[in-house]
């Protein structure tokens, strides 16, 4: 479905997508291999010690976050509180206690946190941004709010094609061995088609 929103650098296109993320599936494969992404994402979810000093770094180098140690340590500290207290915060509330750290909007990093404590939702960075054609919010937590959304809808539509099924499939067929079966289940759809979207170029 092709979709132009406030929120896109430009036109949309899920079925173009889908197509060249399933043609490119091998070469995306070979990527992640090579990077262990599977089994250093497992580790990330699990979410085991995570105020330690081997999650920190873990976590920073999972997801490339560039935020002083200490910055990071806080954060942290903001998800064991969510995890204790079992629940997974909103993008606004997520923005709004980034905020509070660091004075800026991370829509990048609040989607992490998110994302960590609930594998069902999907990650902002620069290069799933750039597959979905969307904006960066330049600051504006309102548009940030409103992009997040988009992020979602996009995945949401590029899971329903049949190009990104097959993908899914493939990928379970080639990372069947690479976890055992109840970590294995900690990787859904959705995250299988991040880490895809991930090193696709």
């Amino acid at each position: 479905m092709k979709e132009k929103t406030g929120y896109s650098r430009k036109t949309f296109d899920s079925k173009l997508l889908a197509k060249k993320l399933y043609n490119q599936r091998e070469e995306i494969f070979r990527r992640i291999e090579e990077k262990n992404a599977i089994s250093r994402y497992v580790s990330v979810i699990k979410g085991c010690g995570l105020l330690s000093d081997q999650y920190r770094n873990e976590f920073k180098n999972f997801y490339a976050v560039r935020l002083q140690t200490d910055t990071t340590q806080q954060i942290l500290m903001l998800m064991k509180e969510y995890q204790n207290k079992k629940i997974v915060p909103s993008i606004n509330e997520s923005l709004k206690e980034l905020h509070k750290l660091t004075g800026k909007v991370h829509i990048s990093f609040a989607s992490k946190i998110i994302a960590t404590l609930n594998p069902e939702k999907p990650v902002y960075d620069d290069k799933v941004k750039g597959h979905l054609m969307l904006r960066h919010p330049q600051g504006d937590m309102g548009m940030a709010i409103k992009i997040y959304g988009c992020l979602q809808n996009r995945m949401e539509e590029l899971l329903k094609g049949s190009d990104v099924e097959r993908a899914i499939r493939a990928f379970n067929e080639r990372f069947s061995e690479d976890c055992i079966p109840e970590d294995c289940k900690k990787i859904t759809r959705i995250k299988k088609l991040d880490l895809m979207l991930w090193q696709m170029r």
